[in-house]
């Protein structure tokens, strides 16, 4: 009979899979060791015997006696395996940001859990480091293994991860890509592999907000806190060896957590968020690296431990992970819009630079502002911003790929060079670090679910004294379309039961508001008036004449000095004529200051 003697004989020996539907084609191959496999359901399983068989051989952990350490959850199970099998007592501190899955865990294995504060400085009192050290000295017989400084974490990994690694693969590969949280996983399968082969890449993956990119690059960046569990660092281990790491990476917690959802959709791999950490990193490698290449990464943890994070949209949702569901009727809008936008939206038309004027004018620019555009469309606005602040730089963004890529490709063929534009969520900004001077955008308040909460992330990413300028009512080319946006502005002010923007979204943290009337229009009737002003036919059968050829000539652009004469000419005629047509549409400016 073949039968292990305990759970600690089943320790280690984890199987490797090839990744496939979540890698890109023309990539290197990816191989996942899956580490979340072992008895305790993550890669520090290996590490506990390690520490705590040094410790009774020098006689520092004496049977009976009690073991503490300071754990995000997982060295605590590994630890708990051995305790079990060896009687004894434990006591884990563990940050307030864990999942209560890992609590509930730890206490299956008869652990005493204290939890800690996460946003204090690892030397401070309360951290769970520092509670740890604490209990281990008022308590007699009792041994703190410290996983952030026993050689024996990297020690593990060196015997026993390192050589797994190197045979299942024959010794066959490029890179090795793994998360970095105190050093011993990289250290020792880095220091293995590199003996075995210098040639082989040691590529670290960093959560953003972790001080290991910084100290590896010698860089300042911002470390802050951060969701992913179990990797990243606020301060340097001594079980960190830097210099066998060849690149770090970094990530956000947001792909972190996509790519985690993603593999056990799109492989049936439940692992953890760092998992997901670690395959984005891989991901990315595999794809610089190309085809006939051969990339390992390593799944650090489980998946159960995160079902009420996550795994649960509830909580991806509140921390803006991932977007509401958008109702039936936006759906069908935005489909009436991407099929429609792409035959007339070539060029700017005049309701565009109606907005524009207006825009340049009660937002007073310098030309050196950072701008962000919500909801950029195919582009015009954002383009025609960035003409104007020739010394600084727009972003647009837009949930739709194809108005995207309408975009990049009209800037590129009219030569504007200041501006740039992403697929975005008006719901969740994230730039890094980055801040902006102004944040405009047109129609986004009755296009999306929740209008406070996109009023709060565009107070949340303006600079001091920056400026909202937000556009309601959006008249276009097509009746189709028009209709759809006029039911979703009436089931908005409906819903919301109010008559000002700053009433219906309930946003109080803007200095000052101010309501500027644009035009009342039918945008067919208001186009075919312009032309005479223009001087030139704009209709949609012209755009549709144009769409591959048009050029910078073509462009509707009004040169600086001519501009107050053109808005002037602009708003006489958009008030004169704007009485009386069909489906009429309030289009309202509001300004807002940032506290």
């Amino acid at each position: 009979m073949k039968i292990a003697n305990s759970v600690l004989d089943l320790l280690g020996s984890t199987p490797m899979v090839l990744l496939n539907r979540v890698v890109e084609p023309e990539s290197a191959t990816v191989l996942a060791k899956c580490e979340f496999m072992g008895p305790g359901g993550s890669v520090k399983d290996r590490i506990g015997p390690f520490m705590i068989e040094e410790a009774e051989r020098k006689g520092i952990l004496k049977p009976g006696g009690t073991l503490v350490e300071p754990t995000s959850g997982n060295t605590g199970v590994g630890l708990a395996l051995v305790a079990a099998v060896k009687g004894y007592r434990i006591i884990f501190t563990m940050p307030d940001k864990v999942s209560k899955e890992k609590i509930a865990l730890l206490e299956a294995f008869g652990a005493e859990v204290v939890i800690c504060p996460t946003e204090v400085d690892p030397s401070d009192p309360r951290s769970y480091y520092r509670v740890a050290d604490r209990i281990a000295k008022e308590s007699p017989n009792t041994y703190c293994p410290n996983q952030y400084a026993n050689p024996g974490n990297p020690i593990a990994h060196y015997k026993t991860t390192g050589p797994e690694i190197w045979e299942q693969t024959d010794g066959k590969l490029d890179a090795f890509v793994v998360t970095l949280g105190t050093g011993g996983t990289v250290s020792g399968i880095a220091k293995f592999l590199k003996e075995k082969n210098p040639k082989i890449q040691i590529i670290g993956v960093d959560p953003e907000g972790s001080i290991y990119h910084e100290k590896f690059y010698g860089t300042d960046g911002e470390i802050h806190q951060y969701k992913v569990e179990g990797i990243g660092e606020d301060f340097m281990p001594g079980t960190m060896d830097l210099s066998l790491i060849d690149e770090i990476l970094v990530v956000n917690d947001q792909d972190s957590f996509i790519m985690a959802r993603r593999l056990v959709k799109e492989e049936g791999l439940l692992a953890g968020g760092s998992s997901g950490t670690a395959v984005w990193g891989a991901v990315k490698v595999a794809k610089r690296m190309g085809s006939g290449r051969v990339v390992v990464t390593l799944l650090p943890d489980t998946g159960r431990a995160y079902l009420s994070k996550v795994f649960s949209d509830e909580w991806m949702r509140e921390n803006r992970f991932i977007a509401y569901p958008i109702p039936e009727r936006i759906l069908k809008l935005r489909e009436i819009y991407d099929k429609t936008a792409l035959e007339y939206d070539r060029l700017i038309t005049p309701s565009r630079m109606a907005q524009f004027l207006t825009l340049e004018r009660e937002l007073h620019l310098e030309g050196n502002e950072e701008v962000l555009e919500v909801g950029s469309g195919p582009g015009d606005l954002a383009i025609e911003l960035a003409r104007h602040i020739g010394g600084g730089q727009v972003l647009g963004i837009d949930v739709s790929d194809r108005m995207v890529d309408l975009s990049i490709e009209k800037a590129k063929r009219i030569g504007v060079v200041n501006v740039k534009f992403e697929v975005g969520d008006g719901l969740r900004l994230r730039f890094g670090n980055e801040s902006f001077d102004i944040v405009v955008s047109s129609g986004t308040l009755s296009w999306i679910p929740s209008p406070v909460q996109f009023l709060k992330e565009s107070h949340r990413v303006l600079k001091k004294g920056g400026r909202l300028g937000l556009i309601f009512g959006c008249p276009e080319n097509y009746k189709e379309f028009y209709q759809a946006l006029q039911a979703v502005i009436d089931r908005y002010r409906e819903d919301y039961g109010k008559t000002t923007a700053q009433e219906a979204v309930g946003v109080r943290e803007f200095e000052e508001w101010e309501m500027v009337e644009l035009l009342r229009s039918n945008a067919f009737e208001v186009d075919r008036k312009l032309n005479m002003i223009l001087k030139e036919p704009i209709s949609p059968q012209l755009y549709l004449d144009r769409m591959n050829t048009y050029t910078n000539e073509d462009y509707i652009l009004v040169p600086p000095e001519k501009r107050d004469e053109f808005r002037k000419e602009l708003l006489q005629e958009l008030k004169r004529t704007g009485d009386g047509l069909v489906s009429t549409e309030s289009t309202t400016i509001l300004i807002a200051k940032k506290r």
